[in-house]
């Protein structure tokens, strides 16, 4: 059956079979090829002609039978999968004749410190419990630059004590701050039972009591197994606990973060959605990638160089300054630009940039120096039919432009629809205003120019009869047929 679907294909390729013949065999081989693809595909000699055949076609409609053929070519020269399986298999029982379970402890410290190298480790403890469970306890300092740590002096002011200014405020300057301590532990268990059985007896080894503070108005703690105040943060699941600093999560705190299944377990990805009111629509969605690269060899010098004098929007800040979500106006942007044109309230710019293109252009046109822009080369009032404020989809101005030819300014009208309220579609307001600026452009003798974006008349129910109408469906099954009724 396989050679006969091959010499089919090939016997259509030579007669000159019509394209649709042509592309059913092409399917019909590219299925064959799936089956010929196993673990352990034996061709014969005849198969091997007719597979090299396919891997010589060249047009872009063949490109994936040919790249099948060339798949199983490979595949037909290695070994079958059990043969590989076992070989692989035999090097490792012969290459390992222990596991490391009598290094439990000394592989926990190498472990802890390999995962905490960004931190200054300075106490690593371990014990054993009565039944051979290794216990490492460790503690470590928070870098300066770590989002956790806090100054003294603003633990001070956020327990409510006064603050009086004195000499001795220097003394509460970060540099001179304690550093932050803090207390990890790992266990290591040989199978969850064993965690079960045990957790209460780990438990009591790290939850000892801090010792009293005047800072803090009560003392206690707070164990982890306290189901009523204990909640996985999901975003931390499959990560380091101490990797969350270097991956810097704390930049997206405006967002809230849903992680992403990665194939890649050394890259992190973040589907992050901005922050908003409870009640509003989220708009604003970003992805975020995270991932940590070690150099091979150590770095001792880091080169900075600028190129430019310009200065950037972030210029002057913190390189943790949390990423900054997209406003009202970024947003209405993002949409007329989804949609294929430019938001409503651009338009004046845009204006703008051409006028100081044409004073560009006449100082390169005339060899002479560039005169000095006019600083009101455009002003414009938006014209409104009340001053409430109420949104339509339509924006009308009254512009005075500044021009090489007319250097004491022209008046004009701009009307344009706004894509991003109703699809810039027409109702009885937006025909009433585009009305009214023209009435105002005929009557005072400029022109009226219309950016036209929309998507026609507004065709719908009025909004204070919506709630009177439900619809009977005729057909569940076809939601076309409807049957209006009214109550």
């Amino acid at each position: 059956m396989v050679q006969k679907s091959f010499q089919q294909w090939l016997m259509g390729k030579r007669k000159g079979k019509e394209i649709e013949e042509q592309q059913q065999c092409l399917r019909c081989s590219s299925a064959v090829e799936d089956q010929l693809c196993g673990r352990d595909p034996t061709l014969t000699d005849e198969l091997l002609n007719i597979l090299t055949e396919l891997t010589q076609l060249s047009k872009t409609t063949n490109a994936k039978v040919a790249l099948r053929a060339r798949q199983v070519l490979i595949a037909s020269h290695l070994p079958s999968y059990e043969l590989r399986h076992n070989q692989v298999e035999s090097i490792f029982l012969s290459a390992i004749d222990m596991y490391g379970h009598q290094f439990c402890i000394e592989n926990l410290q190498v472990y802890v410190r390999r995962a905490y190298i960004a931190y200054e480790l300075n106490s690593v403890q371990h014990r054993q419990l009565k039944d051979n469970t290794c216990v490492v306890e460790f503690q470590f300092m928070l870098p300066t630059s770590h989002p956790n740590r806090m100054s003294f002096a603003s633990n001070l002011n956020h327990y409510g004590m006064t603050h009086v200014a004195s000499v001795s405020d220097v003394l509460l300057d970060n540099s001179f701050t304690p550093p932050c301590q803090r207390m990890g532990g790992m266990v290591s268990f040989r199978t969850f039972e064993d965690f079960v059985r045990i957790f209460d007896e780990i438990m009591g080894c790290f939850c000892d009591s801090p010792p009293q503070s005047p800072t803090f108005p009560e003392s206690g703690h707070t164990s982890l197994y306290d189901e009523d105040k204990f909640e996985e943060d999901r975003i931390y699941r499959h990560l380091e606990p101490a990797l969350a600093f270097q991956l810097e999560l704390n930049r997206m705190r405006n967002f809230d973060l849903t992680a992403i299944p990665c194939a890649n377990h050394k890259m992190h990805l973040y589907l992050g959605a901005a922050k908003v009111e409870v009640g509003t629509e989220v708009t604003d969605y970003r992805f975020f990638v995270r991932a940590i690269i070690r150099h091979s060899d150590l770095v001792t010098k880091i080169m900075f160089q600028a190129y430019g004098d310009k200065q950037g929007p972030l210029h002057g800040m913190l390189i943790n300054t949390p990423y900054v979500t997209k406003d009202l106006l970024q947003s209405k942007r993002f949409q007329a630009q989804s949609l294929g044109t430019t938001y409503i309230y651009d338009i004046p710019e845009m204006f703008r940039q051409s006028l100081i293109k044409l004073w560009e252009s006449m100082s390169t046109q005339a060899f002479f120096p560039s005169p000095p822009l006019p600083s009101d080369m455009l002003t414009y009032t938006e014209l409104v039919l009340d001053d409430q404020g109420q949104l339509i989809g339509m924006v009308a101005w009254k512009m005075s432009l500044k021009s090489p030819e007319y250097p004491d300014g022209r008046d004009i009208i701009v009307i344009g629809n706004d894509i991003t309220y109703r699809i810039g579609s027409f109702g009885p307001q937006e025909d009433l205003l585009f009305l009214r600026a023209s009435e105002l452009a005929r009557a005072e003798g400029i022109p009226r120019i219309y950016v036209a974006a929309n998507s026609g008349a507004r065709i719908g129910l009025a909004e204070e009869i919506r709630h009177m109408f439900h619809v009977a469906w005729v057909d569940p099954e076809d939601p076309y047929k409807v049957q209006p009724t009214r109550r």
